[in-house]
């Protein structure tokens, strides 16, 4: 019997690896694709909301970024642009929003010449709703990643066919310290450390020194194309999905890493680990399984049947938030 997607949990919640029922405690009906995020001191929720369209294409779609109340879920404020919006990124102290965003390019029409397009990263801040100057980027800026004090900002994404990363110095007048031109495809980055940048370079995982710009590919994984790369902890360690759907784990020289946790054998879409490592998020092309770390092993929690949706978690340890194309439902831990 195929279960709703909103109430198909498979029964078992763990705390202190005991089983327990999830809660749902609010539901925001909003039509459009998610990106789902807190603020840090977990008193704004921000969502990116893509309609018509996806968030990858340069293309069709209708972009918005709204920011909510966390407590009363009421709407404080909505960004919009012409252009189309990628990713969001959020700085370690609330201060600033980095917002990525396209404007497609524009045919000459009798009278007037071509606009060729291009893309920024606009800089918000989420409290007072300030616009500051914004980054340029070529022309679709698509990942962001904040270092962990906020002070770096690493951008991927194209320009003029190529596709760039550039890491930004925030601290004072932001200006650009390193452009590095990447294989063609999207490349997932995350910072393991204030000095330390992970990305995907080809078929390759690169660990790159934000001081000096040095980069040295990690081969001994072995990864066919990296679509996501995520931070681990307890053991310190990469999460790398594949475009072949297998998730693999590797330190930081690149050496294997085993897990203690029983992954859904079929195509894994995304790991996502929460802030404080307890609870990890596997997504496959069918479901999402949720699991808690209990002691060295990570114990499976629940199940969901559900397409392929944004999730967060929620701030202290509260519990996670689930985006579908027409809800935003949030659970929270019993």
């Amino acid at each position: 019997m195929r279960l709703r997607p909103f109430c198909a949990l498979i029964v078992l919640f763990v705390v202190g690896c005991s089983p327990i029922p999830p809660v749902l405690e609010n539901r925001l009906k909003i039509e459009g694709w998610h990106r789902l995020e807190y603020t840090p001191d977990g008193t704004r929720f921000v969502s990116l909301h893509i309609m018509n369209g996806r968030v990858s294409d340069n293309a069709g779609g209708e972009t918005s970024l709204r920011i909510w109340d966390a407590e009363t879920l009421m709407p404080l404020s909505q960004l919009s642009d012409s252009g189309q919006f990628h990713d969001f990124a959020i700085s370690s102290d609330g201060s600033r929003l980095y917002l990525a965003c396209a404007h497609a390019p524009v045919p000459a029409s009798p009278g007037s010449a071509p606009w060729p397009g291009y893309g920024e990263v606009r800089v918000w801040n989420p409290v007072t709703y300030e616009e500051f100057p914004s980054l340029p980027f070529g022309e679709v800026p698509l990942n962001l990643a904040l270092s962990p004090s906020g002070r770096y900002l690493a951008i991927t994404g194209t320009a003029s066919g190529a596709v760039l990363l550039h890491v930004w110095d925030m601290h004072g007048e932001p200006h650009r310290i390193h452009t590095v031109s990447l294989h063609k495809g999207l490349s997932p980055i995350v910072f393991l450390d204030e000095n330390t940048l992970v990305h995907r370079d080809g078929c390759d995982v690169v660990r790159m020194d934000i001081g000096s710009g040095h980069r040295i590919v990690i081969r001994s994984c072995g990864f066919d194309h990296a679509l996501q790369i995520s931070l681990m902890r307890d053991p310190e360690c990469l999460a790398i999905v594949t475009n072949e759907g297998d998730l693999r784990f590797c330190d930081r020289a690149g050496n294997p890493v085993t897990l203690s946790i029983d992954l859904p054998n079929e195509f894994i879409a995304s790991i996502t680990p929460s802030p404080d490592r307890k609870w990890c998020a596997v997504q496959t092309l069918t479901h999402l399984e949720m699991f808690r770390k209990c002691g060295h092993r990570w114990e499976f929690v629940t199940r969901w049947e559900r397409i392929n949706g944004a999730m967060t978690y929620r701030p202290h340890d509260k519990g996670f938030v689930l985006g579908e194309p027409r809800t935003i439902d949030f659970w929270s831990n019993p």
